[in-house]
C-alpha cells in the first residue's frame, strides 16, 4: 500500500500544492495536472454531480499518475465520509465543521478502531491488490488517511482554538466564499476581516500542531498563504484554470477578454 505523500510532507512542514476537481470526468485530467506538478486532486461531491463510479475512476487515475486523491464530503455524515474513502481516496475534506465535537465526529467516521468507529472495508482500490492482514490495513489507514475540517463560518473561527486540539485532525482549511459571507464581507477577500480570519486561523492552527490552508483562484492570494508559511496550497480548479488559460491566449491573440468572469473563489 502506497503511503500518503501529502500527509508526510505537511507533517514535515513541507510545501504541497493541489486543485478542486468539480467539472471533468476524464481520467487524463489527473495525468495532465500530475505533469504541471501537483501533489493532490480534491474531488468535489458538496457542489459538484460527481456520481460515486465517476469519483472511483478519478480517484483511480489520481493514484496511478502519482498524485494523492482527497474528496470534499457532501455532509459531516459517516455515509458519506466512510464510503468515499473505502472508493480509495486518501483523504476527506469536511465542510461546515464548526465545533470540536463536530470535529471528533469527522475522525470518528474516518478511522478504524481504536481511533474511531470505521466499518472495516479493505477493497482493492486501497490496498492495490497486495496481500495484506486486517491489523496491517487497520494501522495503514489509521496513519495515511489524511483529515481536512473546513472552517466557514464566524462560529468556526471561534472555536477552531479547541477543535484544531482534537486527535485526528490534520488540516484546518478556510472555505472563503462561506466564511466572507459569515463574516458579512461576501466575496470580498481582501477585506480586513477576512484577512484576519485567515492570520487567526494560520496562528491557531500552528500552535497545535496542525496545518492551515485557504482554497481561492486567486493566485496573488495563495503566494501571499505560502509566503506566511501555509503549506496546504488548493489552487483554484481543473475548469477555472482551463477557463483562465484558455481566456489568458484568446485576449492576445486577439485582443477580447471572452466571457471569463472574476473568479468566485
Amino acid at each position: 500500500m502506497k503511503p500518503n505523500r501529502v500527509k508526510q510532507a505537511i507533517k514535515a512542514g513541507k510545501r504541497v500544492v493541489g486543485t478542486m476537481v468539480s467539472e471533468m470526468r476524464n481520467a487524463e485530467v489527473a495525468y495532465i495536472l500530475a505533469a504541471a506538478g501537483m501533489d493532490f486532486l480534491m474531488v468535489d461531491t458538496e457542489h459538484s454531480s460527481v456520481g460515486v463510479e465517476s469519483l472511483q475512476n478519478i480517484i483511480r487515475s489520481t493514484r496511478a499518475a502519482g498524485m494523492v486523491p482527497l474528496a470534499r464530503v457532501t455532509d459531516n455524515q459517516y455515509p458519506f465520509i466512510a464510503r468515499i474513502l473505502d472508493m480509495g481516496a486518501m483523504g476527506i475534506m469536511v465542510p461546515r465543521v464548526n465545533t470540536a465535537e463536530e470535529a471528533r465526529s469527522v475522525v470518528q467516521s474516518a478511522k478504524y478502531p481504536p481511533l474511531g468507529q470505521r466499518g472495516f472495508g479493505a477493497r482493492g482500490v486501497i490496498t492495490d491488490y497486495e496481500s495484506v492482514t486486517v491489523p496491517e490495513v487497520i494501522n495503514w489507514v489509521n496513519e495515511n488517511t489524511l483529515v481536512i475540517v473546513q472552517v466557514e463560518s464566524g462560529e468556526a473561527l471561534a472555536q477552531l482554538e479547541v477543535t484544531s486540539r482534537v486527535p485526528g485532525i490534520d488540516v484546518a482549511l478556510i472555505g472563503p466564499n462561506d466564511l466572507s459571507i459569515s463574516l458579512g464581507i461576501p466575496g470580498d477577500f481582501e477585506h480586513p476581516r477576512f484577512l484576519k480570519a485567515v492570520e487567526q486561523t494560520f496562528e491557531i492552527c500552528l500552535k497545535n500542531g496542525i496545518a492551515p490552508g485557504v482554497h481561492t483562484s486567486n493566485l496573488q492570494l495563495v503566494k501571499r498563504y505560502r509566503d506566511m508559511g501555509m503549506c496546504f496550497l488548493m489552487y483554484s480548479t481543473e475548469a477555472r484554470i482551463l477557463l483562465d488559460g484558455a481566456t489568458k491566449a484568446v485576449h492576445e491573440l486577439v485582443g477580447e477578454t471572452g466571457k471569463a468572469g472574476k473568479a468566485v473563489y
